[in-house]
């Protein structure tokens, strides 16, 4: 990868920014548990370098539950399909299910720590391979969801910092570990990184946020860390009402090697707890 650390700079002092000037949950990083039942659908709509006449529904989907199980654990469950579709032509499929644990002992009035342990099941059919492309493109923070013949073992770290009606802070990270299930596979087991910081700002029932999200590619035969990582900004506004939760948010990747294909991300997000 080119070198993109100015670009890296400039998002880290926006969240900084946002963070002294942040009720909300998340874009992209895994949402804190809660003591009942949450749905949780969203939609990342790609806009690819040359290709304007995509179609709208082009992109991944996102259909998450997360349940409580315990006084101080809940199951998180998710399914991902990728959807393509251009001048006629059009291929959609399931990508790698996830099945997962979030404890939830730590958290008070929704600051707090949490940690989640799960498996991204192989699952996306290797013959989809235009899905494949989409997903991964579209949304690199959680490519594990589109690689196939790919068992992911997925760890997560969650902490974040929020008033009801003010400022909110948050970091997550934790290690993918990217084992080929195909016999015959010449891959090696990968091990990866992912990490983030977003912050925001609560006025009564709109919450502003900011996400920046990055994977480190920690195994393989790059000559330097540049080429290991992708990162990307998402900025965008939640809004908290008693039923639903809706949010709409733009992001941008900030390395070359994304950037060159893909110029943003639409993403679209809808919350609900089952009372």
């Amino acid at each position: 990868m080119k070198n993109c650390k100015p670009a890296v700079w400039r998002a880290l002092i926006l969240i900084v920014i946002l963070v002294h000037s942040a009720q909300a949950q998340s874009f992209k990083f895994q949402n804190m548990p809660q003591d009942q039942t949450q749905y949780e659908i969203r939609f990342l709509k790609p806009n690819f370098d040359g290709d304007a006449d995509l179609s709208f529904f082009t992109g991944v989907y996102d259909l998450t539950i997360n349940v409580p199980a315990t006084p101080t654990v809940n199951v998180v469950l998710s399914v991902p399909y990728g959807n393509y579709s251009y001048e006629g032509e059009s291929e959609s499929g399931i990508g790698n299910l996830y099945v997962g644990i979030q404890n939830r002992a730590m958290m008070d009035h929704g600051s707090g720590t949490s940690y989640a342990l799960g498996l991204f099941l192989p699952t996306t059919s290797e013959n989809d391979v235009i899905v494949q492309s989409v997903g991964i493109y579209t949304n690199a923070y959680e490519w594990q969801k589109f690689i196939p013949n790919t068992l992911t073992v997925y760890g997560n770290f969650s902490y974040i910092k929020k008033q009801a009606n003010g400022p909110l802070f948050g970091i997550e990270f934790g290690p993918n570990v990217w084992i080929p299930t195909e016999d015959g596979d010449s891959r090696d087991t990968d091990f990866l990184l992912h990490y983030g910081v977003k912050a925001g700002l609560g006025a009564g029932k709109v919450t502003f946020l900011a996400e920046f999200t990055g994977v480190a590619i920690l195994t393989g035969d790059a000559d330097s860390f540049d080429e290991r990582t992708l990162h990307a900004l998402a900025v965008g506004a939640r809004l908290n009402l008693d039923s639903v939760a809706p949010s709409i948010f733009y992001e941008a990747p900030l390395d070359d090697d994304l950037s060159y294909i893909l110029d943003n991300v639409i993403g679209f997000k809808l919350e609900k707890p089952l009372n």
